[in-house]
């Protein structure tokens, strides 16, 4: 499978360590993962596309959706693993205009307003890397329950 994992981020974070962990793992296992992110910090052994997910200005969103809904055309991609509300944002609306799924891992407590809880940016399938995220996200946030998973980061 053909993973592309979608990160927001300017300086190095816990959520660009797991992503790049998780990748690892995956491609172990056979899978082939790339990597769509403002920039990296750590080493990466995956193709990287540097694109400015975390800039949130009406044009630049509208950019950064045509830019990753063209690599996930170019690049074959079959799955969208989003790591940052920023990045869900852009992969459910790639998802829902490409017809690729996506899932969300949920690496820090999300703001409560309006949006956030009524419109669910996350996906179908969401990971929360801890309980209290967890709990977060199904009473807060109001994602249903059946669709959140608590999967703990890991240590590689």
């Amino acid at each position: 499978m053909r993973i592309l994992h979608l990160l927001s981020q300017r300086e190095l974070t816990g959520a660009e360590v797991y992503a790049l962990a998780l990748a690892r793992h995956q491609a172990r296992k056979g899978h082939e993962c790339l990597i769509a992110s403002d920039r990296l910090n750590v080493s990466c052994e995956f193709p990287f596309y540097p694109i400015a997910l975390d800039n949130r200005r009406y044009a630049s969103r509208l950019r950064n959706i045509r830019a990753v809904r063209k690599l996930v055309l170019e690049e074959r991609v079959e799955m969208l693993h989003a790591h940052s509300r920023a990045a869900s944002w852009i992969a459910n609306i790639v998802s829902r205009r490409t017809g690729v799924p996506y899932v969300s891992t949920v690496h820090g407590r999300q703001s409560l307003h309006f949006t956030s809880r009524h419109f669910n940016v996350y996906g179908q399938r969401v990971i929360a890397i801890c309980p209290w995220l967890e709990t977060h996200l199904t009473s807060e946030l109001r994602l249903p329950l059946h669709r959140v998973r608590m999967i703990p980061n890991g240590i590689d």
